[in-house]
């Protein structure tokens, strides 16, 4: 439990079960692969959380997983209309001038555009996505109830769906859990003290001042109160996140 583990650059080349999203993975980078954050199972961890520290969370087993696969969304929801933000109005041809579209037309979208488009707590209250939320988060509420102190059962929700390439810069909010449905996904944790500010790029800071990881689908990450990170999705990727109400930056 919480050991330091570096996978085989080999994971990074089994094949991936891409849930029909597309995993257009460079099997030549043996960083795909790697990890050098502790891991822990599922269930030593919700029996004693780590809380000081990023972690890789394996055997979540997240039965709600097959509800995200692109067929099955879409089959679903394909039909639930989106507001288009208006960064992406602007690309008026693809959209016809329309700012409302339908929830494929606008995920294919994203992805055709190399862009990574992030669906926060409003979008998970309507009613048409109801049913959808109640299979793909409830389950995971287990994870923030393991945080205890202030941490509530209510949390910000989050969903994403992200091009090779796109991500964040670092950042910083209160503790959060993270779940990988689809895809890959490599996140940076700037070492404690390390000099990385709000803002920054990755690729523009020093290597040895950052933990490195490649979350795999299946995986949850552990992100604790007020570490700096930033993530790179690697493939098109799929997932959710929570930040729980109440705990950390949010009222610890």
């Amino acid at each position: 439990f919480g050991s330091s583990m570096h996978w085989s650059w080999l994971i990074g080349c089994a094949a991936l079960d891409d849930g029909g999203w597309g995993a257009p993975v460079d099997h030549e980078d043996r960083s795909v692969g790697f990890c050098d954050l502790a891991v822990a199972s599922a269930a030593a961890w919700l029996q004693r959380p780590t809380l000081d520290q990023p972690i890789v969370v394996r055997g979540v087993n997240w039965t709600a997983v097959q509800v995200l696969r692109k067929d099955r969304l879409f089959a679903a929801f394909g039909d639930v209309p989106v507001a288009v933000p208006g960064e992406h109005r602007l690309n008026a041809a693809y959209f016809g001038g329309d700012a409302t579209l339908p929830l494929r037309d606008f995920v294919e979208f994203v992805l055709q555009a190399g862009r990574e488009q992030v669906f926060n707590s409003q979008w998970w209250s309507r009613k048409e996505l109801i049913p959808l939320r109640r299979v793909v988060l409830e389950e995971l509420y287990k994870y923030v109830l393991a945080l205890g102190g202030t941490a509530t059962s209510s949390a910000s929700e989050f969903s994403y769906v992200g091009a090779p390439g796109t991500g964040t810069s670092f950042h910083k909010h209160g503790a959060a859990v993270n779940v990988l449905a689809f895809g890959l996904k490599r996140w940076f944790f700037a070492r404690p003290h390390s000099g990385i500010q709000e803002g920054d790029k990755p690729a523009e800071s020093d290597p040895s001042s950052f933990l490195t990881c490649v979350q795999h689908p299946g995986e949850l990450i552990f992100v604790p109160d007020e570490w700096l990170h930033a993530t790179i999705n690697v493939a098109n990727s799929v997932g959710v996140a929570l930040v729980p109400q109440g705990y950390g930056l949010h009222g610890e």
